[in-house]
Formats: structure tokens, C-alpha cells, sequence
């Protein structure tokens, strides 16, 4: 009789888990043995995957599938931080890895094959054995051999497993009915009849006490494995005295009954649990095909800010759970597509972005070149309105590159630095008008001065208003001198203005702290809120500071230059009010968090 072996249970779709291609598909992070993929580089997981490749025991196909779908999420991780040398590593890891999983696939394959031949042995000797036991019954031979002769059959017909699990319950039924013929001949011998009878409730009270403690186990997955081999020892046993069937089989049941309900409530709520996680991520899959079907971004500044939410739903992604093994792979497929249309959208944007930035140089440096050949010239009326027209058809030109942006502005800038200083050396003369521009700005600044007293901030704005455009209709002042009066008149429009922000500064927030209250009951909310103010600030900050490099290097005093410096002047303003308003709402949101 050959002895049975323990097989593992063959798994559907072997070549479907081993040759996919598709890495992304998401799966536990932590294999059965306990080791944390997460954390192994390629060259690790391959290494990890030879090992146990190399064990006594071949591994579970599904040990092996999250090792290579972990393999392909880390290489997806190197490609996007453009990490060419562990990229190239890892192209050379996945060669070996490929021939790793084909000799996998080989060594299961006869594992399974060896596992239906072990099935089919078994069934072979089960239903040679049925047909011995039927023989047997109906011999009408003496009742001691044919109980000698039961009881041989019972052993081996016990150690012929495993069986298929279609094979199981069909024998398993045609054998229990042979057995209950042989329990109810009616010759049989009453001493061996109480024997057997004790025997199998000594066998079978035996079953409870190992059948008990898996009532209480933590984990009902293994309390079901540990279950079902223990039933099948039951079911294979014989009965007991009449008296007592009835109390056993209820404690049998009892504890069984027990032990898969557990089972049931527990893959009960791990459906209700995939169920909402695929709810969460369909609703993140929705927001992200709406955000696509808007129009995009013409400018930097919107693809910033679209990206920030982008990434924001990407944080959210993360924080749900498993989907359900039918849907896990089209949820994600869906969720990639929709990223990958994004981002090839924003490197199509960022593409031409560059290639105008590179153009706006080559014009600027056009007009640099133009700016240099005027800077000798004598001719003063003349050359003034050239590079007047310079300088306006230069603000009308974008952005250049940063490393590019100062230092051709400086150069630039050189050019009318040299030109008016030379027309300012050779208009000596004009040193009187130079002073009495410089008495009109002075009481310019006493009316300002007067102007810290205005309690009516529309009549101080209105007034301040007046006064700048009498300031700009002023113009140079001796060189000496212009230094301390700029300086003054900075100041004190910065006070003045200052008052007319903070009032409009205060109505606006008055509105914000209302809306605070819809934004707090957002699980999050607050905290995404100061993240994106806090972004919008730096980007504010940077802006004026521009602005400021402008009107620093911006000296040109005939009506077209006042007018820019005037519509600088008018932008600067607005952006500090904006930016003491982001301060004061990122203040309020600080305070929110912290109640």
C-alpha cells in the first residue's frame, strides 16, 4: 500500500500569475515568511527569489508573484526619479529574474502533475478498497474475520489521502454506507461492537479537544486550514454508543458551526472593506477624468497648481487599502491612465514652455545689441527715444531662462546707465531745473507727511492717488539727493498704503474666518488649506521681489517710462496687500489647527 503525501492544492491559471507582465498591480507588501519587499532594492528581491527557489520546500506561486510585482514597482520608482545607473541594474536583474520564474514555472508544473498522480493513485486504491469492503459484506463469511478484515480496510482505506476534493465526498459517502452495513449486521458480536464504539469515542473526544481551542484562535483563515484536515478524520471514523451520538455529534457541531462563521464574518467584512476601497478610489479615478477634461493651463503658474492637486489625490491613493483581486488590476490601470495623460500633457507644455523662454532670449539679446550700438551716440533727443523704444518693446518679451534672466538685464540695463549719464554730464546746465524738481518732491513728502493725520482712509487713498501722479510727472532730482528722497517717499507711501490694506486686508478676512468653518469639518482640510496658502505665499514673495528688482534697475524720466514705473508702482502695491492677507489667513489657520 503506498503511503499517502501531503500535496499542495494546484493553482487555476498558472501561466496567467507567473508570465504577466503588468507590475503595477498592487499586493501586500510583506511575503508569507515575514520579509518586508518594500524594503529590498531589485538586486535584493532577485537574490531572495533565487534563494528559496534553492530550498527543500518550492515555494507558493503567490510568494513568487509578489516578489516580482514588487520587483516591477521598484523599476517603475527608478524610472520616474530618473535613475539611470539602478535603472540599468535593474534591467539586468530582471533578465535573471525571467529565468528565475521559468524554472519556477517548470518545477511547479511538475509539482501539480506529481500531485494528480498522487490523486489518481489514491482514488485507484480507495475504489479497489470499496470493492473489497462490498465483497466482504456480502460473503456472509464468519463475523470475526470479516471484523479483522473491516478494520484493515479501514486503515488503509485512512491512509490513502490526499484525494482530489471532487474524489472526497463521493467516496467518502460510498464508504460510510458500507460502513453502517457492517455496524448493522445483524450477527455481529456485541463485546466487539462496544469496543469499537469506545474506540471511536475515545478517538472522536480526542478530535474535540483538538478541535476546541481553534474556537478562540485569533486568525480565522489558519483556524479554517487547521479545521478542515480535522474533519476529515472525523467524518472518517465510525460511530458511537447510541446514548451517547447525540452529545458528541452536538459538540462536534457546536464547535464547527462556530469556527466557520468566523471564517464567513471574516471574509464578510474584508469584502465590505474592498468594496469602499474601490468606492474611494473610482471617486479619486472620477476627479481625476474631470480634471482632464478641463482646459489647460497657458501659463506656469496654473500647471503649479494644478500639479499640487494632482498630487494631493495621489497622498489620498495611497491611503486606501486593497480592492478586490477581480477589480484591483482595472481600478489601477484606470487611476494610470489618467496620471499618464496628465503628465505626458504637462511635458508637452513644459516642452514648448522651454523653447519659448530660449526664443525670448534670442530677441532680447537682439535688442542688447541694438542697445549697445545707441550707447555712444550724441545725438541725445534722438537716441533717448530709440532706447525708449528699446525698453518697451523689451517689457513686451516674456520670461528667458533664469541662469540667463539677470545678467542680460544688467547688461542691458548698462547700456541706458551710460548713454544718460553721459547726457546728464554734458546737460550741466539743467542743474537748476535738477533743484527744483528736487523742492517740488520735498513738498511732495510734506504733504504726505500731513497725510498720517487722514482718519478717512477712501479720502487718503483718493489723495495718495493724486499724489503719485504728481510725483511721477516730476523729474530728476540732483544724484546727491535722489537716494534720501526715494527713501522718503518709499516710506511713507508704505505707511500710508499700509493703512488702505490693512482696512480692505480686515474685510477680506472677516469672509475667510467664516469659510474656515466649512473647511475644518473636512477630515484634512485645514492642513491642506495651509499647504496650498503656503505655497501660493512663496510664489507671491518671489513675484514681488521681481517687481522690486525692476523698479530698482527702472530710471527713465520721460512719459512712457513714468507711466511703467507707475504701472510697477500699482502692481507692487496690490501684491503686498495680497501677500499681508495670505499671512494674516495662514495666521488664522495656525490658530484653527491648534483649537
Amino acid at each position: 500500500m503506498m503511503e499517502a503525501q501531503q500535496c499542495p492544492q494546484p493553482l487555476a491559471n498558472q501561466d496567467e500569475v507567473i508570465s504577466s507582465a503588468t507590475p503595477q498591480t498592487e499586493q501586500s507588501e510583506l511575503s508569507p515568511n515575514s520579509v518586508n519587499y518594500s524594503t529590498l532594492n531589485p538586486s535584493q528581491l532577485i537574490d531572495h527569489l533565487a534563494v528559496i527557489l534553492q530550498g527543500a520546500e518550492l515555494p507558493e506561486r503567490k510568494q513568487v508573484e509578489l516578489i516580482r510585482s514588487m520587483f516591477y514597482k521598484k523599476k517603475e520608482q527608478l524610472q520616474s526619479e530618473e535613475n539611470a545607473d539602478a535603472l540599468a541594474q535593474a534591467e539586468i536583474q530582471e533578465e535573471r529574474m525571467n529565468d528565475l520564474l521559468q524554472n519556477f514555472k517548470e518545477l511547479d508544473r511538475k509539482r501539480i502533475e506529481e500531485q494528480e498522480r498522487i490523486y489518481k493513485e489514491n482514488k485507484a486504491v480507495c475504489d479497489d478498497l470499496l470493492s473489497k469492503l462490498e465483497a466482504l459484506l456480502e460473503a456472509g463469511e464468519d463475523f470475526g474475520k470479516v471484523y479483522s478484515e473491516f478494520h484493515q480496510i479501514r486503515e488503509q482505506w485512512e491512509a490513502a489521502r490526499p484525494l482530489s476534493p471532487q474524489d472526497e465526498k463521493a467516496l467518502r459517502s460510498s464508504f460510510g454506507a458500507l460502513r453502517d452495513r457492517f455496524y448493522e449486521l445483524k450477527s455481529i458480536n456485541e463485546e466487539l461492537r462496544e469496543y469499537d464504539f469506545r474506540k471511536n469515542l475515545e478517538a472522536k473526544t480526542q478530535l474535540l479537544a483538538e478541535i476546541e481551542p481553534l474556537v478562540g484562535l485569533d486568525n480565522p483563515v489558519q483556524a479554517i486550514k487547521a479545521l478542515n484536515p480535522l474533519v476529515d478524520r472525523w467524518h472518517n471514523l465510525g460511530p458511537v454508543a447510541r446514548e451517547l451520538r447525540a452529545e458528541i455529534h452536538g459538540k462536534f457541531k457546536e464547535f464547527t458551526t462556530a469556527i466557520y462563521k468566523r471564517h464567513q464574518d471574516h471574509h464578510d467584512q474584508k469584502h465590505q472593506q474592498e468594496a469602499a476601497n474601490l468606492e474611494a478610489k473610482t471617486a479619486i479615478c472620477l476627479e481625476l477624468e474631470e480634471l482632464l477634461q478641463e482646459a489647460m493651463p497657458h501659463r506656469r503658474k496654473g500647471w503649479d497648481e494644478l500639479t499640487a492637486r494632482i498630487h494631493d489625490l495621489q497622498e489620498k491613493w495611497k491611503t486606501i487599502g486593497f480592492t478586490g483581486r477581480k477589480d484591483n488590476e482595472s481600478i489601477y490601470q484606470r487611476y494610470r491612465a489618467s496620471l499618464d495623460t496628465f503628465f505626458q500633457r504637462k511635458s508637452a507644455f513644459f516642452d514648448s514652455f522651454r523653447a519659448e523662454l530660449s526664443e525670448n532670449l534670442t530677441k532680447k539679446r537682439a535688442l542688447l545689441e541694438q542697445a549697445k550700438a545707441l550707447k555712444d551716440s550724441t545725438d541725445w533727443n534722438k537716441t533717448a527715444e530709440a532706447l525708449k523704444a528699446l525698453q518697451a518693446e523689451w517689457t513686451k518679451i516674456g520670461a528667458v531662462p533664469n541662469k540667463y534672466s539677470q545678467r542680460i538685464w544688467n547688461e542691458f540695463r548698462a547700456c541706458f546707465d551710460y548713454f544718460f549719464e553721459r547726457r546728464k554730464n554734458e546737460r550741466g546746465a539743467m542743474q537748476g531745473n535738477l533743484q527744483a524738481n528736487l523742492q517740488a518732491k520735498q513738498q511732495i513728502l510734506a504733504e504726505l507727511e500731513a497725510l498720517r493725520t487722514e482718519e478717512d482712509i477712501n479720502q487718503l487713498r483718493l489723495q495718495l492717488e493724486e499724489s503719485g501722479k504728481k510725483w511721477q510727472s516730476i523729474g530728476h532730482v540732483p544724484h546727491k539727493d535722489k537716494d534720501e528722497v526715494n527713501r522718503k517717499h518709499k516710506e511713507l507711501l508704505d505707511e500710508l498704503y499700509g493703512r488702505v490694506r490693512q482696512q480692505r486686508t480686515q474685510r477680506r478676512l472677516n469672509g475667510y474666518t467664516e469659510s474656515l468653518k466649512n473647511i475644518s469639518d473636512q477630515q484634512g482640510g485645514l492642513s491642506h488649506e495651509r499647504q496650498r496658502m503656503t505655497r501660493i505665499l512663496d510664489r507671491m514673495r518671489s513675484e514681488l521681489q521681481t517687481y522690486e528688482n525692476n523698479l530698482q534697475f527702472l530710471n527713465i524720466s520721460s512719459k512712457g517710462g513714468s507711466s511703467l514705473l507707475k504701472d510697477l508702482e500699482r502692481k507692487r502695491e496690490k501684491l503686498m496687500t495680497d501677500i499681508e492677507l495670505l499671512e494674516e489667513k495662514i495666521k488664522l489657520l495656525i490658530q484653527k489647527e491648534a483649537e
